[in-house]
């Protein structure tokens, strides 16, 4: 919301990673990619601050993230009619 009230993305995306962990003291854990840090991070299909970007994939402290949860099940099973009600469509 910030980036469309005119934060600059860069800006933006330090509020929500190193910011955030300096203001709740754990910086040297947490914030920033850098050796010695938890590999807390998220692989995203375009900016992560565009609600329209998909979560491709996520890690926490380094241990990649199981992201097939009963939401995504039915997500896959909506999208699956829709795919055959365009097939009956077209």
């Amino acid at each position: 919301v910030a980036v469309a009230f005119g934060l600059p993305e860069e800006e933006a995306l330090k509020a929500v990673t190193i910011n955030a962990a300096e203001f709740m003291g754990i910086s040297d854990k947490v914030g920033s990619l850098e050796p010695g840090k938890q590999a807390t991070l998220l692989i995203t299909t375009g900016t992560p601050l565009d609600m329209t970007s998909d979560i491709e994939q996520s890690y926490i402290q380094g241990r990649e993230i199981d992201m097939n949860d009963i939401q995504k099940h039915f997500f896959d099973k909506y999208m699956e009619k829709v795919r055959q009600n365009r097939r009956v469509v077209s």
